[in-house]
């Protein structure tokens, strides 16, 4: 799963058809109703005239967030048992938030009847999530990611990093060496299939990050 965010409307003709005439509206019958999250960040952003790259930044984030909680409230990945799912380029550090509450309101509406397994036990059993170098919270709670961790750098964007900060990172916060392992490849190894082979084992000498001047 890799969002991608788009300015502009956000629903479609057909979904506008599927919906109704007679729904509930929040303002005139022209207004859309429906924008996915990372376009609503982006949008706003615009409109009070910043800069930044707002959808990058957190676009992504309000994306993999909604998506993840959706299907695990819907009960969605148990519809396929066979299904792997990995999240990438959406960070990481937002995921126990994710599953804490849709655990919470799947328990406060239980009485609804619907037979959903426990998302922390779902996400689990099918998914991946990426994260990146400088991602200090996965780091510090490396025992939630051990299994599930899959380490990106970002290549070729702009605020891409490279392992070996990674790797600084997580001596820092003392995540275990076999910990280290699974997340810097052994979890992408096993998702994909993947027979490990050691290339590079220690950082350049001299060795110092590449930083793009904002300015340049």
């Amino acid at each position: 799963m890799h969002t991608f965010p788009s300015r502009g409307e956000a629903m479609s003709p057909e979904l506008n058809a599927r919906m109704g005439a007679n729904r509930k509206r929040l303002f005139g019958d022209e207004d859309l109703l429906v924008y996915s999250p990372g376009q609503f960040v982006a949008n706003i952003m615009q409109i009070m005239g910043s800069k930044q790259a707002g959808d990058a930044a957190y676009g992504f984030i309000a994306e993999a967030m909604t998506w993840t909680g959706v299907v695990l409230m819907t009960g969605w990945l148990e519809k396929f048992p066979r299904l792997r799912v990995a999240i990438l380029e959406s960070n990481s550090s937002w995921l126990p938030l994710v599953l804490e509450k849709a655990e919470t309101y799947l328990e406060l509406y239980k009485h609804t009847g619907e037979k959903i397994g426990a998302p922390h036990e779902e996400f689990y059993k099918h998914c991946f999530i990426a994260f990146e170098s400088d991602e200090i919270v996965t780091l510090r709670l490396w025992d939630i990611y051990e299994n599930i961790a899959l380490w990106s750098s970002d290549m070729p964007h702009l605020d891409a990093s490279d392992v070996w900060e990674a790797i600084d990172n997580m001596n820092k916060w003392q995540v275990p060496q076999k910990v280290q392992e699974k997340m810097l490849g052994g979890n992408a190894r096993r998702l994909y299939g993947i027979e490990p082979e050691l290339v590079v084992t220690k950082a350049p000498e001299n060795y110092k990050p590449q930083i793009m001047s904002r300015y340049a």
